[in-house]
């Protein structure tokens, strides 16, 4: 995330696949409701992530679109990653065990709570 961010305020190019999906988990969100389960005392394995699943290239353009950086993104595809060195799996969503926000709510949040730095 962070280097997709300082890319896009310096107006890098950015590279983003659109054919690997994953869930995307907000910090914030991620320890309010890992707190609920301590403070119910609910014991287990739990997926916390923020609802809705993504890619790389729906998040590259909502920090573009947040930075109102003039980045361009080169859509690639997983395969064209994997040549980079760089293997994944084409899904990595995660069911989640709790009810959380949209993935893009929580970064909409993020990025309007930080400063950015010229770099």
């Amino acid at each position: 995330f962070n280097n997709m961010l300082i890319s896009a305020i310096k107006g890098d190019e950015l590279k983003a696949t659109y054919d690997q999906y994953g869930s995307f988990t907000y910090v914030q969100d991620f320890v309010s409701e890992l707190k609920k389960l301590v403070q119910n005392e609910r014991y287990g394995i739990y997926h916390i992530v923020n609802s809705r699943r993504g890619n790389a290239l729906e998040f590259a353009n909502e920090i573009v679109r947040s930075v109102k950086s003039k980045s361009l993104i080169k859509e690639i595809s997983i395969s064209d990653s994997e040549k980079e060195g760089i293997k994944r799996s084409r899904s990595e969503v995660l069911i989640p065990s709790t009810e959380m926000r949209n993935w893009k709510d929580a970064l909409k949040e993020h990025l309007s709570s930080i400063e950015y730095k010229t770099y």
